[in-house]
Parts: structure tokens; C-alpha cells; sequence
């Protein structure tokens, strides 16, 4: 496909058939900011015909100062929630830890039946539809979130009020 789009362009432009611009062709792929990688190092000068690269994203400095502030705005707050949750992560890991100290020391027999036990258990097995659903969706994340932390009655008031004879 990239091979007929550039033949198509050059012969479009040129008005001449070239040999094929095949990737397969290429025994080089680098991978690197392209502005500030010595090519020299990569290829002799006489032996390069192309460098195919993607530009330096050069957008921010086409922002506006409110779309700036939006888009500095959305990376603090990415940042903060993620070494939020690392923090939150360390402090259970730290916490597991010390749990499993305290189990080994409990008496012996008792380690050995938990530690038996704990064969048994499975491990977790996350439902992948469902996953993928929760991760393009986050209202629904946010919908579940919330039945965790603000959990609804299974029945009402007036269900209550039934069953005592009110």
C-alpha cells in the first residue's frame, strides 16, 4: 500500500516509474526523535536516498492560552490520579506485607493449614467483555463507583414496612 502510494505521487509529480520504495527493503528502522538523532551514525550520507519520519508535535504553540490551560488542567489532573493511586497501591502493598508477617508468626500448625487452604483458593479471573466494556465507558465506571460507595436497598421502605405489619 505505501509502495504504490509513493509510486503514484513521484509518477503523479515526475512523470517517471522508479523502483519499488518497499519497507521490506529497508534493513534500517530507528526509532528516535528525528531532529536530534546523528543520521550519520545510522547511514553512510551517499547510501541515503529518504528519511520517512513523523514531525515534532508543534501544536501547543498553535493553542490559545484557553486551550493551553485546558490541556495543562487535564495533565495535572491525570498525574495527580495516577501517583494517587500508586500512592494508595504502595500503602496496600506495604500493608499485605505486614500482614504476612504477622501470619508467620502464628503457631506453625496454623500456618500450615492456611498455606494449604491457600492452594485452593483461585485465582482471580476478571471477565473480559466485561472489562472492555468498563474501559471505554466511564460513566459506567463511574455509575459502578458509586453503587460501591453509595449502595442502593434491594427492597423499600414500604417492602419493610410490609413484612413488620405496618
Amino acid at each position: 500500500m505505501i509502495d504504490y502510494y509513493f509510486k503514484s505521487l513521484i509518477i503523479e509529480k515526475h512523470s517517471k516509474n522508479m523502483r519499488n520504495f518497499a519497507m521490506m527493503d529497508s534493513k534500517t528502522l530507528e526509532i528516535g526523535n528525528a531532529l536530534t538523532t546523528d543520521w550519520k551514525e545510522i547511514i553512510a550520507p551517499e547510501d541515503l536516498n529518504y528519511i520517512l519520519g513523523n514531525p515534532p508535535f508543534v501544536g501547543s504553540k498553535m493553542m490559545d492560552p484557553q486551550q493551553r490551560e485546558n490541556i495543562v488542567d487535564l495533565i495535572a489532573h491525570f498525574d495527580f490520579h495516577i501517583s494517587a493511586r500508586n500512592a494508595h497501591d504502595l500503602l496496600l502493598i506495604q500493608h499485605g506485607l505486614e500482614t504476612i508477617a504477622k501470619v508467620r508468626q502464628i503457631d506453625p500448625d496454623l500456618a500450615k493449614e492456611a498455606a494449604i487452604k491457600k492452594t485452593k483458593i483461585r485465582n482471580l479471573s476478571f471477565n473480559t467483555a466485561q472489562e472492555k466494556l468498563l474501559t471505554s465507558d466511564s460513566a459506567l465506571q463511574q455509575e459502578q463507583v458509586l453503587d460501591f460507595v453509595q449502595p442502593k436497598a434491594k427492597i423499600t421502605r414500604e417492602e419493610v414496612a410490609r413484612t413488620r405489619g405496618n
